[in-house]
Formats: C-alpha cells, sequence, structure tokens
C-alpha cells in the first residue's frame, strides 16, 4: 500500500529536524556563484570551488538570504514549479542538508 501525501512529508521533515518550515537558512558572507558551461561552481573568498550547483541547487541558494524561512521557501518554488511540486520538498532538504555541511549557510531555528 503506498504512503499518503501528508506521510511522505511527516516522514521528509523528521529525516531534517533542523529545517522545520520557521527556520531560516543564510548564507555564510564570502562565497560566490560563477556560471561555467555545464553548471554553478559555489567559490570560498578565495576562489577555491566548494560546490557544484546545478539551476535548482542555485535557485535555493538564492533563497537563502536570511529573510524568508524554509516554509516560504518551498511555497515560492511550489507556485513557480507546480510539475516538480512531488520531488521538490525533498530536492530543498537535500540541498539545504549539503550546504549546511559544507557551512556555506548557518539556519536560524525559530521554535
Amino acid at each position: 500500500m503506498a504512503a499518503s501525501s501528508d506521510t511522505k512529508k511527516s516522514s521528509v521533515r523528521e529525516l531534517h529536524a533542523e529545517f522545520l518550515p520557521e527556520a531560516i537558512p543564510s548564507r555564510v558572507e564570502g562565497y560566490a556563484l560563477k556560471k561555467i558551461p555545464c553548471c554553478f561552481l559555489l567559490q570560498d573568498s578565495e576562489g577555491k570551488n566548494v560546490l557544484k550547483l546545478n539551476e535548482t541547487s542555485v535557485l535555493i541558494w538564492e533563497l537563502c538570504n536570511g529573510e524568508l524561512n524554509v516554509g516560504d521557501m518551498l511555497e515560492l518554488l511550489f507556485e513557480s514549479f507546480p510539475e516538480a511540486k512531488d520531488n521538490l520538498e525533498k530536492d530543498v532538504f537535500r540541498v539545504l542538508d549539503e550546504f549546511q555541511e559544507e557551512e556555506v549557510i548557518t539556519v536560524s531555528n525559530i521554535a
């Protein structure tokens, strides 16, 4: 029996508890995007490549502005890409996890 959409969402959120809808991700200063033919590179202040980003990851990076919370980010992306809604939440959490692991964002949990 397939899990309901609500069950899938709650399990995704349980795996990413630090990214509650109220959590506010902010870019760490000193990182910049560089466009290359295949993708984007996130570079540190010394020009060292930290991450290779696709277009979705770049959008998420741009939304990590310290003003939008995770819930707002998801809502904006759902509205912009309704055809991708089924996988979008999982992708956002995966990218935020990667950003946090590489220490290019900080997350303020407001609860």
